[in-house]
């Protein structure tokens, strides 16, 4: 579980790294956005630079909110996890559905056609006949060679 308000703060590792470090280590990110920033507007305020300076405040929290939302579903869904917004106190019904979900997992396995080259990530579709059933998988996995393994 990453709980994060999804903007990076001098990050070491870009998102594409950090999802990528997560495939590798079949790792599923249940990423829980956390956020607070709240600009109320002020019926009283009468001075017109405060009020622009409150809408652009708003606009570029907005915009941080947007982004943040991003980074933490691409990451959650890459990896086969889901992704929540966690401001508000709704924890108690979050940590309740990734408790439904963790359960209802289970792993395939199959060997590729070919695993000659370099180790490297393969996409994989997941598919049901059921309508009924949701499936949520992982976007792939890397192809490790036997020389690798040890």
């Amino acid at each position: 579980m990453i709980f994060s308000d999804g903007l990076d703060n001098r990050s070491k590792v870009p998102l594409t790294g950090a999802i990528a470090a997560a495939q590798q280590a079949e790792v599923l990110v249940f990423g829980i956005r956390l956020f607070g920033h709240k600009i109320e507007e002020d019926e009283g305020v009468g001075d017109a630079y405060r009020r622009a300076l409150q809408l652009e405040m708003a606009d570029e929290l907005r915009h941080q909110q947007e982004a943040g939302r991003f980074i933490m579903r691409r990451m959650s869904e890459k990896t086969g996890g889901s992704y929540f917004e966690g401001s508000g106190g709704n924890f108690t019904l979050i940590f309740a559905r990734i408790e439904e979900e963790l359960p209802s997992q289970c792993r395939f396995a199959f060997v590729p056609k070919s695993n000659a080259g370099q180790p490297r990530f393969r996409k994989i579709t997941v598919t049901v006949k059921d309508p009924s059933l949701t499936v949520q998988t992982r976007a792939g996995y890397y192809l490790i060679s036997s020389r690798s393994v040890r």
